[in-house]
């Protein structure tokens, strides 16, 4: 994948306590940038929804860094996306379910990536991330 460049229009990166009271803060945010890059009402929802799903699974499954957060950075990029980053401090290792369990939690990555039109889960070996973008209007 190439390297999309930047725009100044929206670009905020917020350290978040890792706890569900930051949850608040990441739909305010992820509201404020999906309305100055001109996203629809629907997809200004989407957006929101899967900005606070990837933070509530960040803050449950994942490990805060060093400074008691997780980090969240929402920015346009060109050719057209709202993109989201979240990351955390600690590995992914997915989790081993039974299809006919059908659990009733751990849909967190599923309804993300039906919310969004990229999802990319990126495990490294300083922590997670989690990027997802929205397309927006040409």
């Amino acid at each position: 994948m190439g390297v999309l460049a930047t725009s100044s229009r929206t670009d905020r990166m917020l350290r978040l306590d890792a706890t569900p009271a930051s949850l608040r803060v990441v739909r305010d945010a992820a509201e404020q940038a999906a309305s100055a890059c001109g996203l629809g009402d629907d997809d200004c929802y989407d957006f929101k929804l899967a900005a606070t799903e990837a933070v509530a699974n960040a803050i449950e499954h994942g490990k805060p860094c060093a400074d008691g957060c997780i980090g969240m950075r929402v920015h346009e990029e060109w050719p057209g996306y709202l993109t989201i980053c979240v990351s955390d401090c600690g590995s992914f290792i997915p989790p081993r379910i039974d299809p006919a369990d059908l659990p009733d939690r751990g849909r967190g990555i599923a309804v993300i990536s039906v919310l969004m039109d990229e999802v990319e889960l990126l495990p490294g070996s300083d922590g997670t991330v989690m990027r997802m973008r929205k397309r927006l209007a040409a």
